[in-house]
């Protein structure tokens, strides 16, 4: 059930950033730094220096601040490729559980 929790607070935390830089909106850009903290938190033993990740979507606030979308979707993709390679490596080790590959 965790594991479903934070894939989740993951998903909308990229969905919340994309929009908040497309629409200029800064409080969704903090709402997805929010929303990355407990897949930071789940994660962090796994890495060091990973709770810091949801500092840098406060760095993609300044940027949308002062109208540097670049740079704020600079700021955002370390947050969805880490996303996607864990959701990827879930669909992998889901389908080899099921195939009785993996225990």
């Amino acid at each position: 059930m965790t594991d479903f929790l934070v894939i989740f607070c993951a998903l909308f935390s990229i969905l919340a950033s994309i929009f908040g830089i497309l629409k200029n909106k800064r409080w969704l850009l903090l709402l997805g730094a929010l929303l990355f903290i407990p897949p930071c938190y789940y994660l962090k033993n796994a890495f060091n220096g990973i709770i810091f990740l949801p500092l840098l979507n406060i760095g993609s606030v300044i940027a949308v601040n002062n109208n540097r979308k670049t740079i704020a979707w600079l700021f955002l993709l370390p947050e969805i490729l880490l996303t996607l390679v864990f959701l990827l490596l879930g669909l992998v080790f889901g389908l080899l559980m099921e195939k009785g590959v993996v225990y």
